[in-house]
């Protein structure tokens, strides 16, 4: 009995470090979600690895979550303190692929002008811009290109019905003609 109880205080432990950080994780995404820096960086404050914390299942990052929400000042802070641009979601996603598909143009052009990798998507949808020319973004879809994406790599997207034909791969070109 005596060699369990430390073993039982040792999870218990455990449990209770994964509750606090999972509260903290929850508490930095409504702070990123309501668009509030002074609050963001509270809850920062002790923190020396900001792509350490995840969100929900897919484990979206801070900046992640900041691009998709369209907060261009917490997306700024969040560069500011060497968050990696280029993380990539359990799902293949970036913060590009995140802002670029909730059309947040301002977050694009500075993720880029950051180092983003434009076809750093591994995701089964494919790149970025199959992502900006599918959802119709002209101005997405040019500033890209202009930033050097792969405009001939394919990518997969729900299929697609065009003349009673089934469509659902192809590459950028082939999506922004659909639209």
């Amino acid at each position: 009995m005596r060699r369990l109880i430390p073993i039982v205080s040792l999870l218990v432990g455990l449990l209770l470090l994964i509750a606090s950080n999972s509260l903290h994780a929850q508490s930095v995404c409504e702070a990123i979600k309501k668009c509030d820096l002074t609050d963001l960086k509270s809850h920062l404050s002790n923190r020396s690895d900001i792509d350490s914390l995840q969100f929900d299942s897919n484990e979206k990052t801070a900046l992640m979550v900041a691009a998709e929400a369209g907060c261009i000042s917490i997306v700024i802070y969040l560069l500011e303190n060497n968050s990696d641009v280029d993380k990539v979601s359990e799902f293949g996603e970036t913060a590009l692929k995140f802002a670029v598909r909730e059309n947040h143009k301002d977050i694009v052009e500075l993720l880029i002008n950051h180092g983003a990798n434009i076809d750093n998507s591994e995701d089964e949808y494919g790149s970025s811009l199959i992502s900006a020319a599918f959802n119709g973004n002209h101005e997405l879809t040019r500033i890209l290109i202009k930033a050097g994406a792969d405009v001939n790599r394919e990518g997969f997207l729900p299929p697609i019905e065009i003349n009673n034909c089934m469509f659902s791969g192809g590459t950028p070109l082939m999506f922004a003609a659909v639209n």
